[in-house]
């Protein structure tokens, strides 16, 4: 059952309960929605909703106002006092076309996203941002999707993602900017899936505990402009992160890119093209640990950042130490990196 025929039965079942065929009494809707989205009705009562309604009718406050039953079973909350509920504008109507960041105080309850259809939803920007309490995330249907942006950002107790479970892919995507940004407890995300993604500025900026990441179809990617930058930094348990072959010819910034991930040694660049970029602070900063090897990575993509003034072209200016520097010096890499104007900026 998904979030709009679960909403409409109860909607029914009120209309019976109060002999009104098109509005519910505002005192009864705040339990009601309390009741399904605080986990205290399971599946099997989700179906027997109408029978619910009582339980939820015998305790309530009264607000001010009515709810309106639309024809179609949404809630129009017009004429509602209590904004912190207001389903019709975060669910119901923007279901068919997209999802609204501005969520009703609830959501910060919810544990399990219920099995929404979002299969003629084209934008999901915000889908769950603030939903602090959220652990897993369903099989959903992202067809027509092709705006991530913020979906499931600040979801403070998410564990793991994996698009493999999604139906089908993001193929369509092109936005997934501050998509997972301070998931603070998110371990996994597995399979996603790049291809025609233009940006992951600031994607998965935050992830503390993020330890593994396997970003697909990387030289499908279409990323412009600031599209990397903030997007891996303060991935403060990463220790291997393979971008190889990621397309980004029309890059033109990499600020704070791989900013503060203190434990990432094995960092995989190789094939970047940074012929359009013009900018890159502290792209590596206090990334302490970074091993010779990810060090020769780097090296091996500056000479391709051809657009890039002579004034930036010092080591010292993508963040890394004095010590990495000295190191670089003496990698396989470096030769190409001299002569293409670049020093260590120490």
């Amino acid at each position: 059952m998904t979030l709009i025929q679960l909403f409409t039965a109860i909607a029914n079942a009120i209309r019976g309960k109060t002999g009104s065929s098109n509005s519910i009494p505002a005192e009864n809707f705040p339990n009601e929605i309390s009741n399904i989205t605080t986990g205290k009705l399971t599946n099997a009562e989700y179906e027997e909703a109408d029978e619910d309604v009582d339980d939820i009718l015998e305790n309530t406050t009264v607000p001010t106002g009515t709810i309106s039953i639309t024809a179609n079973g949404e809630y129009d909350v017009t004429n509602y006092t209590d904004a912190n509920v207001n389903i019709i504008n975060d669910y119901n109507v923007k279901m068919n076309t997209s999802f609204t960041s501005s969520k009703p105080n609830f959501v910060s309850n919810i544990t399990n996203l219920p099995v929404v259809d979002l299969s003629n939803v084209t934008t999901a920007s915000g889908l769950c941002s603030g939903f602090s309490s959220l652990i897993s995330v369903p099989s959903l249907n992202f067809t027509n999707i092709t705006d991530f942006s913020n979906a499931f950002n600040n979801c403070k107790s998410l564990l793991s993602f994996d698009m493999a479970q999604m139906t089908p892919s993001t193929a369509n995507t092109i936005n997934m900017q501050n998509m997972f940004a301070r998931c603070d407890n998110i371990q996994t995300i597995d399979n996603l899936d790049i291809k025609n993604v233009t940006s992951l500025y600031t994607a998965f900026s935050e992830c503390k505990k993020l330890t593994t990441l396997n970003l697909i179809n990387r030289n499908e990617a279409k990323l412009t402009t600031y599209g990397l930058d903030y997007a891996f930094r303060y991935l403060n348990s990463m220790v291997t992160l393979d971008l190889s072959n990621l397309n980004t010819q029309n890059i033109t910034s990499l600020t704070y890119t791989f900013y503060n991930c203190p434990l990432l040694v094995n960092l995989d660049l190789s094939n970047w093209n940074l012929s359009s970029l013009t900018g890159m602070n502290l792209s590596f900063g206090n990334c302490a640990n970074l091993s010779n090897n990810s060090l020769n990575s780097i090296l091996s993509i500056l000479p391709s950042a051809t657009s890039l003034s002579s004034v930036n072209k010092n080591l010292s200016k993508l963040g890394l130490s004095r010590s990495q520097a000295t190191t670089c010096t003496g990698l396989s890499n470096w030769a190409a990196c001299e002569a293409a104007g670049w020093t260590t900026g120490y």
